[in-house]
């Protein structure tokens, strides 16, 4: 049988959300914190990333990673980082 898997089911995992210094990613990246993952958050913009890092922070661990998405070696250090 395949499992489905929902936001639900979250505790102990790693929850990677990239561009998520704002908007409906970051709260994308809240509520997955608040469903019990590690939060691991990526954007290209490091002022607004360490802003998001920081309205993240009273709910648990988070990274903050700057990532640039069209960049592959950026790309393989989120993954690392993760």
């Amino acid at each position: 049988l395949e499992r489905v898997y929902s936001i639900k089911d979250l505790d102990n995992a790693v929850a990677v959300v990239t561009g998520a210094a704002n908007g409906i990613r970051l709260a994308l990246a809240r509520g997955a914190q608040a469903r019990g993952s590690k939060g691991v958050i990526a954007d290209i913009r490091e002022d607004a990333l360490a802003a998001a890092q920081a309205s993240l922070a009273g709910g648990g661990e988070v990274l903050a990673v700057r990532c640039d998405v069209a960049n592959g070696d950026d790309v393989e250090a989120l993954a690392a980082a993760a």
